[in-house]
Parts: C-alpha cells; structure tokens; sequence
C-alpha cells in the first residue's frame, strides 16, 4: 500500500499527490462496480495529499494541481471506465447491431437485479459477522468420486491474518481518536473502511468473500502495528510466530480450500471449521465421519 510521501511526519517532506494514486485500485474499477469502493478511498486519500500541499503553500501548487487533477481523471476514471467498455468487445462481434445504448442498458438492468435482489441463500451472512470469518461459505462438493473418497471447496477467513489484524486496526483506531495517531494509521483505516462501510448499507444477501478486500488493510494494519513497536525482537518473534501459525493452519485446511480428494479413513477439517466459524448443517458432514 502507498501512502502520502511525508507521512512520517519529518519537517520539509512534501507529500505527493501522485502518491496516493499508485495505490494499486485501478484493475478493480476496471472489472467489477464494487471497485468504486476502493476509488472513494482512494479520492480521499488523494484529496488529503492536495489539501496538505496547499497548507505547505509551496510556489507552484496550482501548476501541480491542475497536473494531479487531469492525471488523477484521465488514469483513475476515463482509463478505467474505457477499459470496462472494452470488455463488452465480445457482444459488438458476436452482434454487430449492440450498441452503446445496449451497454447502457446492462448497466441499469445489473443495478436493478441487486438493488430489488429478494433471495435468501444457506452460507449467506451479513457484515458483522466477516470480522471474525463467523461464517465460511461453502463453494463445491464433488459428489462424483468413488465411494469413501471425499472433496469440497469452502471459502473461509484467513483466521491468523483476520484475528490479528483485527486487533491491529482496533489499535490503529484507538490511537487516532486518542490523538496519537499518524498519517499512515489514517490511510490504512480509510482504505479499510472505504472498502467495508458501504455492505453495511447493502440490504441483499452478501457473503463472507465480500470482506476479502478489506481483509487485505487487516495485513496492512498488522504490519504497520509490528514495525512500530518498541522492542524490535518481540515484533519479530510476532512476525515468525504469525507466520508459523498460519502456515500450520494452511496445511491443516488446504483439503477444504482445495477440492483435494480424500481417501476413505480421512478426515475435512469441519470441526475446525466450526470452531472458527460455523459451517453448519453441510449434507456431507454425515459422510465425513464414516
């Protein structure tokens, strides 16, 4: 993650406008709507850069102002936006007659599907239980194996990464309301928030995967947290076990994550998933413990 240049607070760092913009956003706003999440963080991000350069009242500012909006538009909006256009190219060759309009119409039809979407579904679950992964969304069942042999695909938190890093934005949070925050603090917690905030708003069924993005800023804010902490050899024994202990957690559910077969006389981590979270009432959970 970038954040503005200066943010360390050293006297004479001039932030930069253009900093905040090698974000790393841009591929999301070009694929999928819920990009536009990561742009208002990133528009708040790069407003703050602007607004501070404008306090430091260094010649040149407008020059760099006017630079930075026309970049920030032409990169960060118009590419973007043409690029989303361009993945339509296949309904142009398939049918030479669609049109704009046609695309257009896409557009509102999407919209209209998931703001008026009724639906319920099993592995639902709304975005206050993401936090703590409570609720793991089972993907894939291979019921065509051999007998005995089992496979699914569940997609679920990363519990190390999820749990500490939670933590770590608690921290991060109680630091900036208490006034001893830092710039860097601020920018992990808007990109997170940006990225969390509007499901809370979104009244249709949503899924834990809906909480991977921000779950990225959960990694940010625990490296931040690690580097700044006093005694360098206790965050580094934190850094290795973190990192132990992900691994071994990765290892015990990679057959759930995976699809991998297994033999009869083996055993998916369900009870672990229900430890973490729940995977509840799962047709094969049955099967599971022959």
């Amino acid at each position: 993650m970038v954040l503005p240049a200066g943010a360390d607070g050293r006297r004479g760092q001039r932030p930069s406008a253009d900093g905040a913009g090698r974000a790393g956003l841009r591929p999301g706003l070009r694929g999928k709507w819920t990009g536009i999440y990561a742009g208002a963080g990133l528009a708040v991000l790069y407003l703050g850069v602007l607004y501070a350069r404008w306090r430091q009242k260094q010649p040149g500012f407008w020059a760099e102002f006017r630079t930075a909006a026309v970049g920030g538009v032409l990169f960060y909006v118009l590419l973007p936006l043409c690029i989303y256009i361009a993945s339509y190219l296949p309904y142009w060759w398939r049918s030479p007659s669609f049109s704009l309009g046609d695309w257009w119409q896409c557009q509102v039809s999407m919209y209209s599907y998931h703001s008026t979407l009724q639906a319920t579904h099993p592995f639902e679950s709304r975005w206050y239980t993401w936090l703590l992964g409570l609720r793991p969304v089972w993907y894939y069942r291979n019921g065509y194996l051999p007998y005995g042999i089992k496979a699914s695909i569940v997609g679920m938190a990363g519990p190390v990464i999820w749990l500490a890093g939670l933590a770590a934005l608690v921290g991060l949070l109680w630091r900036q309301v208490s006034g001893r925050g830092s710039r860097q603090g601020a920018g992990v917690l808007i990109l997170y928030g940006t990225q969390l905030i509007p499901w809370m708003l979104v009244s249709r069924c949503t899924f834990l995967y809906h909480y991977f993005p921000s779950s990225m800023f959960c990694l940010a804010a625990l490296a931040l947290v690690l580097a700044r902490m006093k005694r360098r050899d206790w965050a580094r024994r934190i850094a290795g076990g973190l990192c132990v202990a992900a691994a071994v957690l990765f290892v015990l559910y990679y057959p759930a994550l995976s699809g991998l077969p297994i033999p009869p006389g083996g055993r998916m981590p369900w009870k672990c998933c229900r430890a973490l979270g729940s995977i509840k009432r799962l047709p094969c959970q049955r099967g599971c413990r022959r």
